[in-house]
């Protein structure tokens, strides 16, 4: 269960709204790139060799159990990285060493996740699901019958747990980046591997509407109107407007589009937090939050962004590497 009594922090809320604030970062362009880039031979490793073993699951979780100390001597730099992500967030709360564990094992887990996406795409996974938690809470926001919105973050089980939504009778609709951006890949990967990696994802989410889509906020309401539950992952700005907020010990853009869509339409929005992987998944659905539909706008915003993001955040400190958008995360101070 998800402990209920927050991390104090010092941090301070920051409320300043940005509206219409283009989120979406543009892309770098590709002369900037180099021809190839480490990234482009992951990929490629992941998307040919990767999904011809993933026929056969029990090859494919051998060769990614063997592969592990090779891995993680590949990855020390990102490792490094990551233990002072978590030495800033949680601050003298833990040591370095403390944080190099959580590195460490957050690569063990990101290298499963790779692992359940390939076998994901070809129904070759069988999910065991150790506990649902807030079930209830689910079902009776469907009975209100004006849509489930579930606001969540970039879990390394997400779409493990979507898959055993939809398996439970819970179709889920998720929004993704069709385009995302990638420092670390070359013109190749830009022009060859991105756009398979991306179509790859579709065969695993199933279930999905890019924000590059014109039509991207007419089919989210049309699914929340027909009382359907829709998935936003909030850490990643997707929508134009965006709030400042501090998030993991810095200031983050965090996406405002989830509380205008529970506006709009009046569904119930309920924060979805997922640990574990295919072998042992554990899904955490809160209570559906209070919202008073009548204020305006940009006082809606500023009174229940920070709470939701509250929220999400101390799940993240409970379960630090199960969270996915580490190594992405930088200071980005309000204009």
């Amino acid at each position: 269960m998800i402990p209920t009594q927050p991390i104090k922090r010092t941090l301070p809320v920051q409320d300043r709204y940005q509206d219409k604030q283009r989120a979406v970062p543009h892309e770098s362009p590709s002369k900037n790139l180099p021809l190839i880039a480490t990234k482009d031979i992951l990929w490629a490793l992941y998307l040919y060799p990767g999904r011809f073993l993933a026929k056969t699951p029990r090859i494919l979780n051998f060769c990614l159990g063997i592969s592990q100390p090779v891995i993680q001597l590949l990855m020390k730099p990102l490792r490094n990285e990551l233990a002072r992500h978590f030495l800033k967030a949680f601050g003298p709360e833990k040591t370095y060493s403390e944080c190099e564990s959580i590195a460490r094992q957050y690569i063990v887990n990101d290298l499963r996740r790779i692992g359940d996406d390939l076998l994901l795409e070809q129904d070759k996974i069988p999910i065991r699901c150790l506990a649902f938690h807030g079930r209830e809470y689910l079902d009776d926001a469907l009975g209100t019958g004006n849509g489930v919105l579930l606001v969540g973050l970039h879990w390394m089980a997400e779409r493990v747990a979507l898959r055993h939504l939809m398996n439970s009778g819970y179709p889920v609709l998720s929004i993704r980046n069709q385009e995302p951006r990638d420092d670390f890949m070359g013109r190749l990967g830009r022009k060859f591997f991105q756009p398979r990696y991306v179509r790859f994802l579709h065969n695993v989410i199933r279930e999905e509407v890019f924000i590059q889509d014109r039509e991207c906020s007419l089919k989210l309401l049309a699914r929340l109107r027909s009382n359907g539950i829709v998935s936003l992952l909030i850490d990643v700005p997707f929508s134009q407007e965006v709030m400042h907020l501090p998030f993991l010990g810095r200031t983050q853009r965090i996406s405002a589009g989830a509380l205008h869509l529970a506006r709009i339409t009046g569904c119930s929005v309920l924060p979805m937090i997922a640990t574990g992987n295919a072998d042992g998944l554990e899904i955490q659905i809160h209570p559906p939050l209070a919202f008073d539909y009548s204020i305006p706008k940009e006082d809606f915003c500023r009174r229940y962004l920070p709470m939701i993001i509250q929220i999400l955040e101390l799940s993240v400190y409970s379960y630090p590497d199960q969270y996915d958008c580490w190594a992405k995360i930088k200071n980005d101070p309000c204009p």
